[in-house]
């Protein structure tokens, strides 16, 4: 799974001419104390979870009567055999 990225990191051209200073490198950082998931993120990530499990709530319960005609049980039907 990782071979693409690490193949896309390699490709890319190595910048030796390329100054940095001092300002460069302290802005670029990330505080440890910074937040790694945003409230956007959460909200799709919790949202994304509601919709998953409402669909297979509903899939468990209602998908014999939206997918079939009549209702059958597995367990409780007789053997024809």
């Amino acid at each position: 799974m990782d071979n693409l990225g690490a193949i896309a990191i390699c490709s890319e051209p190595y910048e030796k001419d390329k100054k940095r200073t001092q300002e460069d490198l302290t802005t670029t950082r990330i505080s440890k104390k910074h937040n790694l998931l945003t409230r956007d993120m959460w909200r799709t990530i919790l949202g994304q979870s509601a919709y998953q499990f409402l669909v297979i709530i509903m899939l468990m319960y209602f998908g014999t009567f939206m997918f079939f005609e009549e209702s059958f049980n597995l367990i409780e039907k007789p053997d024809f055999t």
